[in-house]
């Protein structure tokens, strides 16, 4: 307490004790808080401190608000990983682009067959699929592939179908015979992981 006491006094407080605080502030605010169960005391908890981050926001970012505190709460509260935090901030690309990475991706095909799972083709956001005119199907973001298949991105291989207009560069799954280079070594999802405007079709 004398570290949280200092940051009050110089109204410099760090983030990480704000839930703190909210839970000591809470306890005595709410009648019988000691008589309600854990469940119900960190529902109280993440509903003052989800309302009290909004209320600090600008109004056009509000809506960020729930997310940064199941981020920011008490560890037993937070979420586990950046694919949870994701999916609250999701916004769920359409339908029809789903069905079509689930039935014409190389990308998909090619870990189908390698006897991995591709569960992540039918939970992907808008800013991760592309409409690839060129080819007539969607596209699936590199970063996001590499980031789905871990240690696998590396054997899963590249070959480089072109460009478009703005500067995205479209790669198909392909056998490691057929695969392109990047600087000198085989094309892989691996070495595309950083590669935000690199597609896989």
């Amino acid at each position: 307490m004398p570290l949280v006491q200092t940051q009050l006094r110089e109204r410099r407080l760090l983030f990480s004790e704000v839930w703190h605080l909210l839970k000591a502030y809470v306890g005595a605010k709410v009648p019988d808080w000691e008589r309600l169960d854990p469940e119900q005391q960190n529902q109280v908890l993440l509903s003052t401190g989800t309302t009290f981050i909004m209320e600090q926001l600008p109004t056009s970012l509000a809506w960020l608000g729930g997310a940064i505190a199941r981020a920011t709460v008490l560890r037993s509260q937070r979420l586990r990983d950046l694919r949870e935090l994701i999916q609250l901030l999701g916004n769920p690309a359409p339908d029809h682009a789903l069905a079509d990475v689930a039935t014409h991706n190389h990308l998909v095909r090619q870990v189908r067959d390698l006897g991995l799972e591709a569960e992540f083709a039918g939970r992907l956001n808008t800013w991760e699929v592309r409409w690839h005119r060129g080819a007539g199907h969607w596209a699936v973001a590199a970063p996001l592939a590499a980031r789905e298949l871990g240690a696998n991105a590396d054997f899963v291989h590249l070959q480089p179908t072109g460009a478009d207009d703005e500067g995205h560069t479209y790669w198909r799954a392909v056998d490691e015979l057929d695969a392109g280079d990047i600087q000198g070594r085989k094309a892989t999802v691996a070495r595309l992981a950083q590669d935000h405007r690199a597609w896989l079709i």
